[in-house]
Parts: C-alpha cells; sequence; structure tokens
C-alpha cells in the first residue's frame, strides 16, 4: 500500500527523529532533526509503526497520512 507522510516539525534541538518500523521489522529514517518535506512509503501488510525519537527535544511536529 502507498502511503506519503506529509511532515511539518519545529524543533529546538537536534537530537530528534521520527521512523517507520516495517511489518518486516525494517527501520526507515523519515525525518532527522528540523527537516520538512513528504516522504513516500510503500507499507508492507502487517503491523507497521511510526515512533518518535528524541532526548531533551522541545517543538511541534504535524504529520499528515494520505493514501
Amino acid at each position: 500500500m502507498d502511503v506519503i507522510l506529509l511532515i511539518d516539525s519545529k524543533i529546538d534541538k537536534e537530537d530528534f527523529k521520527v521512523v517507520v518500523v516495517m511489518a518486516d521489522d525494517k527501520i526507515i529514517n523519515v525525518l532527522n532533526a528540523t527537516e520538512r518535506g513528504s516522504k513516500e512509503i510503500i507499507f508492507k501488510e502487517g503491523t507497521n509503526r511510526i515512533k518518535f525519537l528524541g532526548r531533551k527535544a522541545k517543538g511541534k511536529i504535524d504529520i499528515d497520512i494520505k493514501k
């Protein structure tokens, strides 16, 4: 299934990222620090997860998920 993640972030510190953990446990980096933009990801059948990772990061992130 093709899915587009549109991301807009305003993060104050650089120690932050967003990753997708695919059903087969493959990890895809979606966002590092204060990047902006969109990324198209083809999800595999099964349980896929979006994870937010950071240390003492502050700010705001907006994610739109479109099929």
